[in-house]
């Protein structure tokens, strides 16, 4: 029997909403429970806002990568903004630092973080 697993990160999502596929949060018995690191699919909707305002990751080093579309990311305590609308364009950014995003138009996006920590993110009161 084969060791490969193959198929589709959209099928992965289930009920998930958010989008993450692999990380602590996956069955412990399945290939994608991870502690190291977790990866998102997201398909956003022209006009979607990240819920719940600016957050930041405790722990996480994050890396944000284009498949498609238009993402605007907010760093309010930095007032940066930094617009991915290429596909490959990304954008890293290390634990602590307070983020919001937008997609501008329909927007494809593969997210990594690592280490998958449970409870990581807050809400900013950096904003």
């Amino acid at each position: 029997m084969s060791q490969l697993i193959k198929g589709n990160l959209k099928d992965q999502l289930g009920d998930n909403e958010r989008g993450w596929v692999i990380g602590y949060f996956t069955d412990p018995q399945h290939p994608f429970h991870e502690h190291d690191f977790e990866v998102q699919w997201a398909e956003l909707a022209e006009g979607d806002i990240k819920s719940g305002g600016a957050g930041y990751n405790k722990t996480a080093k994050t890396l944000c990568i284009l498949i498609s579309g238009h993402l605007k990311l907010n760093f309010p305590v930095s007032n940066e903004t930094v617009a991915l609308s290429e596909p490959g364009a990304y954008v890293y950014f290390p634990p602590g630092v307070s983020h919001s995003w937008e997609a501008i138009k329909p927007t494809v996006t593969m997210t990594l973080r690592w280490p998958s920590v449970r409870g990581d993110q807050e809400p900013s009161s950096r904003s």
